[in-house]
């Protein structure tokens, strides 16, 4: 199979976040992700709405363990 030119950027983040993950793939499926990863990652950003970045969110769960009533 041949390998399309990518970006280094790409590869050291791809590598990193396999290694992260512990995930095993073939070459085949390595080489697909090093090509879709560009536009796997612009989609990813494009769900994040600045305009909300500090807002808290709709549902508020406390830290705490609960304490049984018995």
């Amino acid at each position: 199979m041949t390998m399309h030119p990518v970006e280094p950027a790409t590869k050291q983040a791809v590598d990193t976040l396999l290694g992260l993950a512990g995930l095993p793939m073939s070459d085949e499926e390595y080489e697909r992700l090093l090509r879709w990863y560009p536009a796997m990652r612009e989609q990813a950003a494009a769900l994040r709405i600045p305009e909300v970045r500090y807002g808290a969110p709709a549902l508020v769960y406390s830290a705490s363990p609960a304490r049984s009533s018995a």
